[in-house]
């Protein structure tokens, strides 16, 4: 549920005399440990490969590593995650994301900048997420810009709350950007 929150994507595709449903999600190649950590229960298909984007200076190339699975049991996912072909977050949605998918949603979509805790949503969602994390959770969050922020000393206590969850790769949610090493090796971490 976190993943879909964050992350990952269903898309819902017409094939011969029915419709097929496909989950994806992709993440940077310097993630494949966090991606493959979130695929152990779920056991979809991971594959590696590259994705060229535009960028300022014209077209970029990077490395990339995802998990996708089709099926008819993805069906009653994308009803609860998707309206006219949009992701939009509901309460029925909300109720069935336990802590782990809280984790999961901020370690795909949340940051943590100079002792601010942020979880970037679109304008859309902001109300009902903010209502579920205040409600379920109890804390207390501002309405900003990028999306939440968790106010003092809540982020804290957030932070605290997945510390137990977040693999090793992905601890820097936890405390700012990774400070490496210059002599250490690309792909090591």
């Amino acid at each position: 549920m976190g993943s879909l929150l964050g992350d990952g994507c269903i898309s819902k595709k017409k094939v011969n005399k029915g419709v097929y449903y496909a989950y994806n999600e992709t993440h940077k190649i310097q993630h494949k440990k966090y991606l493959l950590w979130k695929n152990r229960d779920l056991k979809f298909n991971y594959t590696e490969g590259t994705r060229t984007i535009p960028s300022k200076r014209g077209r970029r190339k990077y490395s990339i590593c995802k998990i996708t699975k089709g099926g008819n049991f993805l069906k009653k996912y994308y009803t609860l995650f998707y309206e006219d072909g949009k992701k939009r977050v509901t309460k029925q949605l909300l109720s069935k994301v336990d802590i782990i998918g809280l984790c999961v949603f901020y370690l795909d979509d949340g940051n943590y900048n100079r002792k601010e805790v942020t979880l970037c949503i679109c304008e859309l969602d902001k109300l009902i997420i903010r209502e579920w994390l205040q409600s379920k959770f109890g804390y207390r969050i501002s309405i900003q810009t990028r999306g939440l922020n968790f106010l003092s000393p809540y982020n804290r206590l957030f932070l605290e709350s997945i510390k137990p969850l977040v693999p090793s790769v992905m601890s820097y949610k936890l405390y700012g950007k990774p400070k490496y090493k210059k002599n250490l090796k690309r792909g090591q971490d």
